[in-house]
């Protein structure tokens, strides 16, 4: 027995097969990393904000009055309870150069999934972004940018005439 330990050590596949035996043991290990469990998925979004401007060559500046209709997707909603059918406040807020505005608000159709979306500052202010859209997703859906839509844009001068070469355009992020 003595003398076939002896050849083992000697061996050149005892050699290797010791160093082989301890790096497969160790690859079984997996380097503690708790198990194996992955990255919690991203939060579904809850929140809509929609971006609503004016693009084009306008026929006339500035711009007093702006109006347009939002088309909200399946399972996207305002809030509008306080003195329904008009949005609540901070719904629908003014941005871009339409700050600070004379009169913002929406009127929210929740039959039509429709805002309807009203600016005006008497100073004037320039083509481009004009409103805010704050709107609620609800749990278990997730719509995407291209479903929501704008339409019926009228924009007026100070006199109430209406200004043409304008298109309405949107851009919309979730939270």
């Amino acid at each position: 027995m003595q003398n076939w330990r002896m050849r083992m050590k000697k061996s050149p596949f005892v050699i290797l097969l010791v160093p082989l035996v301890f790096a497969i043991s160790l690859i079984g290990c997996g380097g503690g990393g708790g198990g194996g469990s992955s990255p919690p998925p991203p939060a579904t979004p809850t929140k809509a904000v929609v971006k609503l401007s004016t693009v084009g060559s306008p026929s006339a500046t500035p711009l007093i009055g702006v109006q347009a209709i939002l088309h909200l997707p399946p399972g996207v909603t305002v809030k509008a309870g306080l003195n329904a059918p008009q949005t609540d406040t901070g719904v629908i807020v003014a941005s871009g150069s339409a700050v600070p505005e004379d009169i913002v608000f929406g009127v929210y159709s929740a039959g039509s999934r429709t805002v309807s979306v009203y600016v005006a500052k008497a100073s004037g202010f320039t083509p481009g972004e004009f409103a805010t859209a704050n709107c609620d997703i609800a749990a278990g859906t997730s719509p995407t940018a291209s479903a929501f839509s704008i339409s019926d844009l009228l924009v007026s001068d100070g006199s109430g005439n209406l200004i043409t070469g304008l298109a309405p355009s949107l851009v919309v992020t979730f939270q």
